[in-house]
């Protein structure tokens, strides 16, 4: 799994986390060090593009629902939010499945979070 993080995000702006490959009980551990750091950092909203992972499984799923109870806890309203972008129909699927889309956004393009983080 390879995660990247695009471009230092100002406070208030959106923190972007890239992730290209599987997130399972082998690699999560590579993408919870940033997501979770930075949301202890003060960074809000996050958004993770999931857009280039084509499997998640449990373990990538509560990594989801943690960052999103770590922003909820903060009190920062509407800016407290985890955002996932997602482009392939199986961990769409997945996320529907499992319920995760009715707790965080799920959206299939970084620009539509951002629209919706405008709206907010």
């Amino acid at each position: 799994m390879d995660v990247r993080v695009p471009e230092a995000t100002a406070n208030g702006m959106p923190y972007v986390v890239e992730v290209g490959g599987d997130i399972d009980i082998a690699t999560v551990d590579g993408l919870e060090a940033p997501v979770i750091e930075a949301i202890q950092a003060g960074q809000r909203p996050v958004i993770l593009d999931l857009s280039e992972c084509p499997f998640i499984d449990s373990s990538g799923l509560r990594l989801l629902l943690r960052a999103h109870h770590l922003l909820l806890d903060d009190g920062a309203g509407a800016r407290g939010r985890v955002m996932a972008v997602v482009a392939r129909d199986d961990v769409a699927r997945l996320l529907r499945l499992t319920g995760v889309d009715k707790v965080i956004p799920v959206v299939t393009s970084r620009a539509e979070a951002e629209g919706l983080l405008k709206l907010a």
